[in-house]
């Protein structure tokens, strides 16, 4: 297999001959990251959305990954060879003076940020673990001053502190599975990440969502009920999003008539959602009647949000 990574935008994908390589290639690496960074003091913008943000655009550039995917359609790359990146680490400034959108996208700043801690780290820079511990904080709020913003026009979620105009730009797990949904709506060939060791699980996790990757046996053994299958007594099955128990010997008989052989589980307390606990990825939780699954960590996040951090759950195939 034949592979590359490249930047795509207009001023670099002009300066090689796409057409006369493409045949040869069998996946092209869209590095959709580094749009903004350190050098770029006087419009300070996300360094990974999927989408330019209007602030930044106004400043006469702004870009995101749906513009280098376009780029690259433009110029009669196939679709089924793309491949969208992802971060698993963060950009950032301080000293950041907002733009006249509001918003602190699109302004200027004096410094970068997050500062060096170890002797390997970089000015600006810090890996999607380091976001966790010293920026969002475990229940992603937003610790030490910082809140966590979503902003539309660009897609995407960033990190600030007003108190020193501290803001960080970062692929949020949602951000993540968005742009993966954008992959597959696309018929792109996937997401990929740089770099794997950068991350806590999360972005993993929400890249798999994003593309229904994802392992279907949840930690539960409760399978789906089938009507070909003998149950005997204390058997457990899930029908329709709820846990039944054989009562006695069963075939063919379907859940849910009070008189028959299934009787309907009592849901477990601690099971109910909850918006003042904290659920980690592979929790199961009842909310309306449904059962849903946490794809990443979360906190009084009200499921069925498609673009949230939880999935509903599906039993396991009848076997």
């Amino acid at each position: 297999m034949v592979t590359s990574a490249i930047a795509t935008a207009e001023s670099y994908v002009s300066k090689v001959d796409y057409q006369r390589a493409e045949p040869a290639m069998d996946l092209i690496f869209l590095m959709t990251y580094d749009f903004y960074g350190g050098w770029s003091m006087n419009n300070v913008g996300h360094h990974t959305s999927l989408q330019p943000h209007e602030a930044n655009l106004a400043n006469g550039y702004g870009y995101g990954g749906a513009v280098a995917v376009q780029n690259m359609l433009n110029i009669g790359m196939p679709a089924e060879k793309l491949v969208l990146g992802v971060a698993k680490y963060a950009r950032g400034w301080d000293g950041v003076t907002p733009s006249n959108f509001g918003t602190p996208l699109g302004g200027t700043a004096t410094g970068k940020f997050p500062k060096p801690v170890q002797p390997w780290d970089e000015a600006g820079v810090a890996t999607y673990s380091r976001v966790i511990t010293d920026i969002i904080g475990p229940k992603g709020k937003g610790i030490d001053g910082f809140e966590v913003r979503y902003d539309p026009s660009c897609h995407c979620h960033y990190a600030w502190r007003e108190s020193d105009g501290a803001l960080v730009g970062f692929d949020h797990p949602r951000d993540v599975e968005n742009k993966a949904r954008f992959a597959v709506s696309n018929k792109l060939a996937g997401v990929f990440s740089w770099e794997y060791g950068q991350d806590n699980g999360d972005i993993l996790n929400a890249m798999n969502y994003g593309v229904d990757n994802y392992n279907h046996d949840f930690d539960t053994s409760t399978d789906a009920w089938n009507a070909e299958k003998v149950y005997q007594k204390g058997d457990y099955v899930s029908f329709n999003h709820e846990i039944y128990m054989a009562q006695w010997w069963t075939k063919g008989e379907e859940p849910g008539n009070p008189y028959g052989p299934w009787l309907l589980q009592d849901l477990p307390m601690d099971m109910e959602w909850s918006a003042d606990k904290v659920y980690q990825v592979g929790d199961l939780v009842y909310y309306n009647g449904e059962t849903y699954q946490a794809k990443w960590w979360t906190l009084n996040d009200v499921p069925g949000d498609e673009f949230g951090p939880w999935s509903l759950f599906l039993p396991l195939p009848a076997r």
